[in-house]
């Protein structure tokens, strides 16, 4: 049985990727909210789950010592990418792997 725990959604940008995923009950006040200082745990696991849906895993980027980070520029209209590796054949060989994802 597959069990699809994020997905990419109709919604307006920043929000085109949804994680799904089970509250505690000791994370909510006695209103069923999440308390704002347990907010990151499940950024964590959205974050895991978009990386999931792109086929990238944690692995990957552990073991070749890269990383990367992608954002839409605040001032012009284009995606901004920043990326670290060990080697610059490595770099760029990563480089065209996310970008090649970025542009399907």
């Amino acid at each position: 049985m597959d069990l699809e725990l994020g997905r990419v959604t109709d919604r307006k940008p920043p929000f085109k990727f949804s994680s799904l995923t089970r509250v505690g009950f000791s994370d909510t006040d006695a209103q069923g909210i999440v308390y704002y200082g347990r907010y990151f745990p499940y950024f964590d696991v959205a974050r895991v789950e978009y990386f999931r849906h792109l086929h990238l895993l944690y692995a990957d980027f552990e073991g070749d010592a890269w990383h990367f980070n992608v954002r839409p520029s605040n001032t012009e209209p284009l995606l901004r990418l920043n990326l670290e590796a060990r080697s610059k054949e490595l770099m760029e060989r990563k480089r065209d792997e996310v970008l090649e994802v970025i542009r399907t």
